[in-house]
């Protein structure tokens, strides 16, 4: 989904993970990573950039938000999502 489109789609219907690219038009992945903070502070948040752009992170909390910077492997993207979402233990 765009970024507007899915910040005014959150409050009704909630994410698990959002990955946003930094450089995305109109609203790009640190103001979209902004807004969601203010409607839910903990989701977790993935921003990849095919530029170095490691130093967007400075200007956002740090905390349930990771930077992926392209090209990288799949095995890495899925273990940041591992290390963002919540495990679940069978009980």
């Amino acid at each position: 989904q765009k970024a507007g489109e899915c910040s005014a789609a959150f409050p009704r219907q909630p994410y698990n993970l959002v990955v946003a690219g930094v450089d995305l038009p109109g609203l790009g992945g640190v103001d979209l990573t902004r807004r969601l903070r203010q409607l839910a502070p903990a989701v977790p948040v993935v921003l990849i950039s095919s530029g170095d752009q490691g130093n967007v992170l400075d200007a956002l909390p740090h905390c349930h938000i990771a930077y992926l910077q392209k090209p990288f492997a799949v095995s890495m993207l899925l273990a940041i999502v591992r290390n963002l979402l919540p495990t679940h233990e069978a009980g």
